[in-house]
């Protein structure tokens, strides 16, 4: 006889808030995470965060390109919307999208490259009072950033870690 046993685990979750405050006054966040969407190994991110003086829409996915390597690849689209206009004189709309390829070189070692691709576009509320280097960039601004990263980790615990190091270097080029 052959007897199999299997122990199903949480992998992913649901989160909402609100929130009042004097600073951000009303927020509302809800968030999605899943590590195996629909059982295909794919992870998913997405998250809603809204207050009187912004808005963020956010969106990743992880796809494994190679099973056996345990190599894969990733997007992600990011829009945000800011008013610094009672602060600082202006807005700011900024769109992000992306994509990255990610490996382990040993099981306590990973290393990612991503390409990313951002628009800002700083609008102007009062001429007189924003700083110099906000009117100087008012429209959009393009950008490509290249982001390098190697993530070190033998902690024996995501949660409450008693033993181990975490080491994360991360450098970008824009």
């Amino acid at each position: 006889d052959l007897e199999i046993n299997i122990e199903e685990t949480q992998t992913g979750t649901f989160s909402a808030g609100f929130s009042i405050g004097s600073l951000d006054g009303v927020g509302f966040v809800a968030g999605l995470t899943e590590r195996n969407f629909y059982g295909t190994g794919r992870s998913l991110k997405a998250l809603i965060n809204t207050t009187d003086d912004r808005t963020e829409f956010t969106f990743e996915t992880t796809d494994r390109l190679f099973y056996e390597n345990d190599v894969d690849v990733s997007y992600k689209a990011n829009f945000k919307q800011e008013d610094f206009s009672a602060t600082s004189s202006y807005k700011l709309d900024t769109f992000a999208t992306g994509a990255g390829v990610g490996y382990k070189i040993n099981p306590n070692l990973r290393h990612s490259i991503n390409l990313d691709y951002v628009i800002k576009n700083y609008r102007v509320t009062n001429n007189s009072t924003v700083a110099s280097a906000i009117k100087n960039s008012s429209g959009e601004n393009v950008s490509f950033i290249l982001k390098n990263t190697l993530f070190y980790n033998t902690l024996n615990s995501i949660m409450v870690p008693k033993n181990g190091r975490l080491l994360n270097y991360t450098n970008e080029l824009e």
